[in-house]
């Protein structure tokens, strides 16, 4: 029993000990620190126990069973954290932040009249460094008609809408205003943001003091993405998603319980804890399934809620979700969304090459908003068939 305490104690030295050697310098950090030392607790543990119950054999197979356990799952962490390290190229974002405040109820907001140089880079080579510019609503400054506008477009979302990786310029709803001279352009997207969020956006009201015509057209184009923070899943939790919004569907009718932190305290920090496994993160392990049918059930409310909620605040508006090139979950919301409150504009099939995604980041790039914008503005202005096609 010493001997496997020895290895397993070297073990956990050599883990810490390579984790200092590949730049940390505080080896695992303070969380993963407390975890080594109650792994040699429980070796100490275990160890006592050999010790005043020697005669009993079947509790000396458990705690050798558990000694084992513990060497072979440590040694398999350590692995999977180096794998990572060797394997994963690393990546750094600065400036983002200053974009920000943090409070509820949406969890986070942009920061009014803010301005911030965004950039990214992966092994120090930089993969964009653009200009993000704040207006004094807290939107992302787009360029408006000389004149008053009767006719005012505003379009919801996520990083994809904002225009992550881009300059202002360079946005979905910057391209689309270049197109459509004659309207009022109001880009309302935030990164990180859920179909919960747009669903607030509207219970509070938020939009009705940046409109100030009869004539809107509201654009919400989502991902596959949005399923996983519209139920708060692990990797969305303990990333960056703990202070979200936490909506779930009671006898078919949104309810919502605070924040993902404090409406389900108990299944959040099991996520937590599990997330804090590189076994996990290298797997790429994710709870729950965002792809169930309760998942979608939910996601499909809170489209269908924040659109009538959007048509009751201002009658004379349209409302566009538009299923976004390459969502492979688009033929559930074409064949379930109701269209009593919303159209759908499916651009899932488009074609959509390397030259619409920024290299070695999942957003589009300036040519992808660009030819997404055309295709909106075609369908708005020749009024195609909603769902299916676009205009190339």
């Amino acid at each position: 029993m010493a001997g496997i305490a020895l290895l397993i104690t070297g073990a956990l030295c050599s883990a810490d000990r390579i984790a200092i050697w590949l730049g940390h310098e505080d080896g695992f950090g303070v969380a993963n620190q407390r975890g080594i030392l109650a792994l040699r607790v429980l070796v100490g543990t275990v160890g006592v126990i050999l010790v005043f119950l020697r005669r009993r054999s079947w509790m000396i197979r458990t705690a050798r069973h558990v000694a084992v356990f513990t060497v072979l799952w440590t040694l398999l962490e350590c692995t999977a954290w180096v794998s990572m390290r060797l394997l994963h190229p690393t990546t750094e974002e600065t400036g983002t932040s200053v974009l920000f405040v943090h409070g509820q109820p949406q969890g986070f907001r942009l920061r009014p009249n803010a301005r911030a140089i965004c950039t990214r880079t992966l092994d120090r080579d930089t993969i964009y460094s653009v200009t993000c510019t704040i207006d004094s609503t807290g939107g992302r400054k787009t360029r408006q008609p000389k004149v008053y506008s009767e006719r005012t477009v505003v379009f919801l979302g996520c990083s994809f809408t904002f225009g992550t990786g881009v300059d202002d310029d360079q946005t979905l709803p910057a391209w689309y205003a270049q197109i459509d001279t004659s309207a009022r352009v109001l880009n309302r997207a935030v990164p990180g943001y859920g179909p919960q969020n747009w669903w607030l956006q509207f219970k509070e009201k938020e939009m009705a003091p940046l409109i100030h015509s009869d004539s809107v057209l509201f654009i919400l184009p989502i991902i596959d993405g949005h399923l996983a923070r519209a139920v708060g899943s692990m990797q969305v939790y303990s990333t960056w998603g703990e202070n979200l919004p936490y909506c779930r569907l009671e006898d078919d009718q949104i309810a919502q319980y605070g924040t993902f932190t404090t409406g389900r305290p108990f299944t959040s920090t099991l996520y937590w804890m599990l997330y804090k496994s590189p076994v996990v993160r290298f797997l790429g392990i994710d709870l729950p399934a965002t792809r169930s049918e309760g998942s979608l059930k939910l996601m499909k409310a809170l489209l269908e809620g924040t659109a009538r909620m959007a048509r009751e605040q201002h009658p004379r508006s349209r409302f566009l979700v538009l299923l976004y090139p390459g969502m492979t979950t688009a033929p559930y919301f074409v064949e379930h969304l109701d269209r009593e409150w919303l159209e759908v504009f499916d651009l899932s099939t488009m074609s959509w090459q390397n030259e619409h995604r920024i290299p070695h980041d999942p957003h589009p790039s300036a040519t992808g908003h660009a030819r997404v914008a055309r295709s909106i503005a075609g369908h708005v202005h020749h009024q195609q068939p909603i769902v299916g096609g676009y205009v190339p």
